[in-house]
């Protein structure tokens, strides 16, 4: 079998083995890092679901550091195949949406929910397959964007067969347990949301990001892709454009201001078709009245890490707060959106993960470990800029905007 972007080899009758795929468009180091990060998180996500008797493989064997682990074989064919000879029934697709509604009830979301990934028996017994991008999160738009990406499936691909979301959501309605939050009426309602967002933007929306750091890159792609929305790098015969950095202490104006700089770079004739997104971040510390702030990138190129640490020496109040600003332009619309992580300065560099002062920066809301610390999920879940792309995916919902 295989899955999108991995290779399943047979492993004897009952098992495989996935192996994650190097990807060739990556620096080797980054893809080492996001890829054992996927798979530890995706093994965590089967472990516990094979604790929970949940319809998905079960995890035999790991090799994190080579990158491939050992699941058990899981007999059927995918749904894709019953949808186009149309063997599959309404009963099947109510079956999908209770499978899909039991994942969220115990606090994951799927994030690939296409009908490859979901399988069906001669039993008509239902399993879920490729975990790799599940997340450990009850968030409501999270469990919004499975059911939409499904929605996207089944309406490219089975238009034919009427009413199939229908009979997901249904599903999905029936199986739910009124105590867990968020409940099914409140994930069917942000689902709607999503797929007016979608059909208000445009399927396919282009929207062109100003940045050279390839992390942030990777954080708007997590929010932004399943809107229906094609996040690719701003780039300029071949490299990524010089926006002049205004002076100024307010991370809002800075953003707008190189938005419309990039703006003026995009041809007239594409401007209609693509949207412009700019984000702009700084950490903010307390004791030193804000320093570095907006000059975040600046004053890490001149002092670095060990720099900070030595203007905290000896300092009590060790407070401090990531503040992030997405700003994402269309035309004439503009949308803002902001995100804010508090933390403290920790004693000294942890981690070798992230990328800026996350070594240093402890959020509040973790266990103790500093950004660099975390693996991307956890820091995305939490971090100013996930938060902030959160909002900017949630505001793209307005009509009115």
């Amino acid at each position: 079998c295989r899955s999108e972007g991995d290779f399943w080899a047979m492993a004897g009758n009952s098992s495989c083995i996935e192996d994650k795929k190097k990807k060739g468009y990556r620096h080797p180091d980054l893809d080492s890092r996001l890829t054992k990060g996927r798979i530890s998180v995706e093994a965590k996500i089967l472990s516990r679901l094979q604790s929970k008797n949940f319809p998905a493989p079960r995890l035999l064997e790991l090799d994190l550091e080579a990158s491939w682990m050992v699941l058990t074989h899981i007999e059927g064919r995918p749904i894709y195949d019953s949808l186009l000879d149309k063997s599959a029934t309404d009963e099947d697709l109510e079956m999908i949406g209770s499978i899909i509604r039991r994942l969220h009830e115990l606090g994951f979301s799927h994030g690939d929910l296409t009908t490859h990934n979901i399988m069906v028996d001669k039993d008509r017994k239902i399993s879920l397959l490729d975990f790799g991008l599940s997340r450990i999160s009850a968030e409501l738009e999270l469990f919004g964007q499975d059911l939409q990406v499904l929605n996207e499936c089944l309406s490219a691909s089975h238009s034919e067969f009427e009413g199939a979301i229908e009979r997901v959501i249904s599903g999905y309605r029936d199986a739910s347990n009124s105590d867990f939050k968020p409940n099914a009426e409140a994930v069917i309602s942000r689902f709607n949301d999503i797929r007016n967002r979608v059909r208000f933007w445009g399927s396919k929306m282009r929207v062109i990001f100003v940045t050279a750091n390839t992390n942030k890159l990777e954080e708007a792609k997590r929010y932004l892709e399943p809107l229906g929305f094609e996040i690719e790098q701003m780039m300029i015969d071949g490299e990524a454009p010089e926006i002049i950095e205004p002076q100024s202490d307010d991370l809002e104006q800075i953003a707008i201001s190189k938005a419309h700089q990039a703006k003026s770079l995009v041809p007239e004739s594409q401007k209609s078709d693509c949207a412009i997104l700019v984000e702009d971040s700084g950490l903010f510390i307390d004791s030193l009245d804000g320093f570095p702030g907006t000059y975040s990138s600046f004053v890490f190129r001149k002092i670095g890490l060990d720099g900070i640490l030595s203007l905290m020496s000896g300092k009590k109040m060790k407070g401090c707060e990531y503040r992030a600003v997405s700003v994402l332009v269309l035309g004439e619309r503009k949308i803002i959106a902001k995100g804010v992580c508090r933390g403290k300065i920790g004693e000294k560099i942890s981690g070798t993960g992230g990328f800026g002062y996350d070594p240093i920066f402890i959020p509040d809301e973790s266990d103790g470990r500093s950004f660099a610390q975390m693996s991307k999920e956890e820091k995305t879940s939490i971090s100013h800029r996930g938060k902030s792309l959160k909002a900017l995916s949630e505001a793209i919902s307005s009509p009115s905007m």
